[in-house]
Order: structure tokens, then sequence, then C-alpha cells
């Protein structure tokens, strides 16, 4: 994980990868985070929906998989660092027209409410773990990674569901 992670480090999906192995949120709830979900007091992020492809309806918000997928997610120092600087840079460029609302990871600067389309972020992802000497790993797999990582360290299955916003911990 780290040999990928620095590997990616400086490029556009390094932030995305970042919290995709440090939370274990699924990718369309990464892509709809906004600004308001990062608490910088508190270190944690909130999952209030996701982005969803479709061939009927393209892409789009909505409700997060379950109930339960509605969660905080605490983050240590270090990915909330990442963060604080993302925020900084976005509004050192964006100014007065960045707010709260202002998605994370918007498609194009010029519409921060657009959000990047998902396959577009697995595709990206598979090119640059294959270069990198990772063929096989798919940006999933960082979310089964970071639920392993937790689990090796003793943290139980029912907080490890929880974290992950599964329903149940089997």
């Amino acid at each position: 994980l780290n040999s990928l992670l620095q590997g990616l480090r400086g490029s556009d999906l390094y932030p995305i990868v970042m919290i995709a192995a440090g939370t274990g949120m699924r990718r369309g709830e990464i892509l709809a985070l906004r600004w308001a979900d990062f608490d910088q007091e508190r270190n944690t992020l909130r999952v209030e929906r996701s982005v969803e492809e479709t061939n009927s309806k393209g892409v789009r918000f909505k409700a997060p998989k379950n109930k339960s997928s509605k969660r905080t997610i605490g983050i240590d120092k270090g990915l909330a660092g990442l963060l604080q600087k993302e925020w900084q840079a976005a509004v050192a460029a964006f100014g007065k027209h960045l707010s709260q609302d202002s998605l994370m990871f918007p498609r194009s600067p010029l519409d921060q409410s657009a959000p990047i389309k998902p396959r577009d972020v697995s595709k990206g992802f598979s090119v640059q773990a294959k270069r990198l000497g990772f063929p096989t790993i798919s940006f999933h797999d960082l979310r089964h990674t970071h639920a392993t990582l937790l689990l090796s360290h003793g943290v139980s299955v029912n907080v490890v569901a929880q974290r992950l916003g599964h329903s149940t911990p089997v």
C-alpha cells in the first residue's frame, strides 16, 4: 500500500486514493464529498450521498447504499492534513467562487458541482497501478485493504462494519 501511495503522490488521483485507503469509503461516496463534509476541527468526513453512473440517467447524486452507509468517519492527522492542503489550494485557485458546498473532486474547475465519472477514477487508477507494478489491483481493493488493516490491528468486526457503512458485520 505504501509503495502504491508513494507512486501516486502528486497525481490527481492521490487524494482520492488516500481517502479510500484511509477510510474504506466507496468510490461513489468519495466522489460525492463536499468541503462541508470535512470537519477540520474533529478530523472527520461525513458520508451523506454517493455518485453513480448509469446508462439511463448518466452521472448523478443519490443516497448512500443503505441506511447505515450515512455515517461520520474519523480520519488520521495525515489524511486531515492532506485535505486541509487541498482545501487551501482550492481556495487559492477559486477564491470567492469556492463554497463549502463545492465538491472536493469536481469533474471540472469551472463547475464545482459536477462530479467526476466513477468509471474514470477506476480506469485511471488501474492504469496508474499497473504502471507502478500492481497489475491486478482495483480501486475497490482499497476498501478491502482498509478493512483488513483494521482487523489485523485488533479492531472489532462490528466497528469495521460500521466504519465501512455495512448494515451487518457479515
